[in-house]
């Protein structure tokens, strides 16, 4: 089995969550990712250059079901792969000899992925030259290497930043043969008015999570079972929900913010906090008897989050 360091040593969430600060290890910046195909735990193929000859990027992500940090990033990609789908495609291979198909296509139920997933058979995280997982490679149409990040992304506008960066200013209109020259484009203004009046009053990823969620909760939650009352939810401004590998709630999970204690999960594994804070300092208390501690304590910024928590047998 394949041990490799998950950057995620059960300190600090914000440690690993580096995005990019360890980026392109192995030098492959600028050099050819080789052509492949892969089947996808859907029963589907997935083949690099066929992807590009519609998409102008391939975001290739290595992860593994164990990994903490790859797990955080996932919801934040498949936000922005959602966006992105016309121009920006992406495949996740797993690097864990023991993620079969039949695992990685359950944990993508679980959690709600939809972009293409598989196992890496041909080894090609080793071409990275990275010790971590997430390392994210994205190849651009003429399978140039145009980006390699090592560490997770903490927010959806970290990816789309991202790919926007990389994106060549007009998508291509016709299919596109792969490899070939890429054209010169002719300078144009880039159309900055519209998404600088677009931020202002755009929410924030996490806060968008946070509001679905909670409207998931109100339609789902019984208050008479223990459960957080709808006003609380609406004030909520940091739920973690604890999980199992099967995607049962956990509870009876201790938790607490800065030196706030808080009441340990519920009986659906959730645990509120409401207080507004630039950073959240979260420690993981205590975990039931036959559970092991995913991480000691994590370090969020921002103004919540929503986050999802899978606890694994002893």
């Amino acid at each position: 089995m394949k041990r490799l360091t998950a950057l995620f040593l059960a300190l600090a969430l914000a440690a690993l969550c580096l995005a990019g600060a360890l980026a392109d290890a192995g030098g492959m910046k600028g050099k050819t990712w080789p052509d492949f195909s892969v089947k996808t735990v859907d029963g589907g193929t997935f083949t690099l250059s066929e992807s590009l000859k519609t998409h102008d990027l391939v975001v290739i992500n290595f992860w593994a079901t164990w990994c903490p940090p790859c797990n955080y990033e996932f919801p934040f990609l498949e936000q922005a792969w959602e966006r992105y789908a016309d121009r920006v495609d992406v495949i996740a291979l797993s690097v864990e000899d023991g993620d079969s198909n039949q695992k990685i296509k359950q944990f993508a139920a679980e959690n709600g992925l939809r972009f293409p997933m598989g196992r890496d058979e041909k080894n090609m995280y080793d071409k990275t030259g990275a010790e971590g997982i997430p390392t994210t490679v994205i190849v651009d149409r003429d399978l140039k290497v145009v980006a390699v990040e090592i560490g997770c992304k903490q927010s959806v506008r970290e990816f789309t930043n991202l790919f926007d960066s990389l994106l060549p200013e007009e998508p291509h209109e016709e299919p596109h043969e792969v490899p070939q020259e890429a054209p010169q484009a002719e300078p144009q203004e880039q159309p900055q008015e519209q998404s600088e009046e677009a931020s202002p009053s755009e929410p924030s990823d996490t806060l968008a999570q946070l509001a679905q969620f909670l409207q998931h909760a109100r339609d789902q939650q019984d208050p008479a079972q223990g459960q957080p009352s709808p006003q609380q939810e609406q004030t909520a401004r940091c739920v973690l929900r604890f999980r199992n590998a099967s995607g049962d709630p956990v509870p009876g999970v201790q938790v607490s913010f800065g030196e706030t204690a808080v009441p340990e999960s519920d009986s659906s594994g959730t645990v509120i906090f409401d207080e507004a804070r630039d950073t959240y300092q979260v420690r993981l208390i205590q975990v039931p008897d036959g559970y092991r501690v995913p991480w000691s304590q994590m370090q969020i910024e921002g103004e919540g989050f929503d986050l999802t928590v899978t606890l694994y047998p002893d």
